[in-house]
């Protein structure tokens, strides 16, 4: 595992955390176990399988790190449920009822400024140039 990974993994189970977190009934539901069991399975498995494979990509200082470490909590999350039995159609479902939820956590104002910066490919474009420096 890159250092980087291993200086942040605390930091980096908070945040992939933060986005299960709101899909925790179905969790419990789908996978038939308690929500602390199941995240600890689907951690387990991240950290043991695919976190130990990531290259590093420039850390904090890069744009595509936290693309990189949040998408693949999915993929165990995947990986966990298909064990309990769960279709990858399901599994697919509440992946994006996640980022649904994680979406309508944030306030209605900056929603829509959100909005209006993302509507714009030349805005976006310059934002992730400027950080990405």
């Amino acid at each position: 595992m890159h250092e980087y990974y291993r200086n942040n993994i605390l930091k980096l189970k908070k945040e992939n955390e933060g986005y299960l977190r709101f899909v925790k009934a179905e969790l419990e539901q789908n996978a038939g176990k308690p929500y602390r069991k199941v995240w600890q399975e689907i951690w387990d498995f991240y950290e043991r399988n695919l976190l130990e494979h990531f290259p590093y990509i420039g850390g904090d200082k890069v744009s595509g790190t936290k693309n990189l470490t949040g998408a693949y909590i999915f993929v165990a999350m995947g990986e966990v449920l298909k064990r309990c039995g769960v279709s990858v159609e399901d599994s697919a479902r509440l992946m994006v009822l996640a980022y649904e939820q994680k979406y309508q956590a944030v306030p209605r104002p900056v929603r829509a400024v959100m909005r209006k910066i993302f509507s714009s490919p030349r805005l976006v474009t310059k934002m992730y140039r400027k950080k990405d420096r």
